[in-house]
């Protein structure tokens, strides 16, 4: 996919007359919930995931859409189909499709772009990269175009460690440890561990992450987490 991602950064430079930057992608790193907060999970739930990767913003399209557009051109744009975020010289943001989503003529199909300027979940308006700096925006809201906004973590690009809550038993409560390494899928690793806590002892560690235990009874655990790992991540 990202193969895909930078020809379409690369046609988009071929294509215009000026700068455009992006897909943007940034770094996220921390820990949820946050240290010192008092919490409270169900069975089944995370109540420790710390992170280190990279992510990048896209919308992912509501919707099968197939229209003309641009005198005999038309514009075909899958259900679920994902736009990565973009901006021009003026900060302004956009979002770029991937694929070939405009086909005039003979082309096999070029990328589209698209803005949302209310800001309400809409596509307002939609151009093609090589008309970008020549032709204004043309209107598609009529097309009523609905998207959601999603972060996409970028392939290879970090770590994630994960506590699930799996109950207790008498004084002993049940943990799954999870960790996640470039590929989030699947865990790498995947360990039940198991602590034992009663009233001198109502913390557990975990790889240098320290965490209190308030309450925990086999439906719920109520908690805070004092230290985070250790020599995590990057």
């Amino acid at each position: 996919m990202y193969k895909a991602i930078i020809f379409a950064a690369i046609s988009m430079i071929l294509f215009s007359c000026s700068t455009m930057k992006g897909p943007f992608v940034k770094k996220k790193v921390g820990v949820s919930p946050e240290i010192n907060k008092v919490s409270q999970v169900y069975v089944g739930e995370k109540f420790y995931s710390q992170f280190d990767y990279m992510v990048t913003d896209t919308i992912k399209i509501v919707g099968k859409f197939d229209f003309k557009f641009i005198d005999s051109g038309r514009v075909k744009i899958n259900d679920g189909e994902v736009f990565f975020r973009y901006s021009d010289e003026d900060g302004s943001n956009f979002y770029c499709s991937v694929n070939g989503n405009f086909f005039w003529g003979n082309n096999k199909g070029s990328i589209i772009c698209v803005r949302d300027i209310n800001n309400d979940g809409l596509i307002d308006d939609m151009n093609t990269p090589k008309s970008f700096f020549t032709n204004p925006w043309y209107s598609v809201s009529d097309k009523k175009i609905f998207y959601k906004k999603q972060a996409i973590i970028k392939v290879g690009s970090g770590v994630r460690t994960d506590l699930i809550y799996q109950g207790r038993s008498n004084n002993v409560i049940k943990v799954q440890y999870r960790e996640y390494v470039n590929n989030f899928v699947r865990p790498l690793f995947d360990q039940n561990l198991t602590y034992t806590l009663d009233e001198t002892q109502t913390k557990i560690n975990f790889k240098g992450a320290e965490i209190e235990i308030m309450e925990a009874d086999n439906n719920s655990i109520k908690y805070r987490i004092l230290k985070k790992i250790r020599g995590f991540g990057s």
